[in-house]
């Protein structure tokens, strides 16, 4: 085993997000609300396909 205790509630994209936390009050609350990640995945994905048009339009 590797030591360490896997809580009961802990569901399997935990692990892979690491987000694996104790489940208290203080953290019921999001980091970011859902469209506060929306708003920034669209802003990510507007910067991205306007660098990769830029590196089109050069030529690169």
């Amino acid at each position: 085993m590797s030591g360490r205790s896997i809580p009961a509630e802990a569901a399997p994209g935990d692990f892979i997000s690491g987000r694996l936390h104790r489940h208290s009050a203080a953290s019921d609350t999001p980091l970011l609300s859902r469209a506060e990640r929306l708003r920034l995945g669209l802003r990510l994905t507007l910067a991205l396909v306007t660098a990769g048009l830029l590196l089109l339009s050069f030529g690169l």
